[in-house]
């Protein structure tokens, strides 16, 4: 018994009206489970939208197309699920 952090990368459906399979809905049907049978939740977030490549950037600054600016990446968007101490 001890710390645990479980973190999932996918790539699906989210934030769709009435789709059961939505990784948005399935992810707070497991921390509700894990509350359920007596973990204590601390935190629970989902991320969702565009990630920066850091792959992408030499060590000089220079990014895959030779220029020093990096492409405008759209904002990513968090939700953090009330969890209560």
């Amino acid at each position: 018994m001890g710390n645990v952090n479980i973190s999932i990368d996918l790539v699906g459906a989210h934030h769709n009206r009435n789709h059961p399979a939505d990784a948005n809905r399935m992810a707070q049907k497991f921390v509700e489970e894990l509350k359920t049978v007596g973990h204590s939740v601390t935190k629970a977030t989902l991320t969702y939208g565009a990630a920066d490549d850091l792959d992408t950037v030499d060590y000089a600054g220079r990014f895959d197309d030779g220029s020093n600016d990096p492409p405008e990446p759209p904002a990513p968007q968090t939700e953090a699920a009330a969890v209560e101490a």
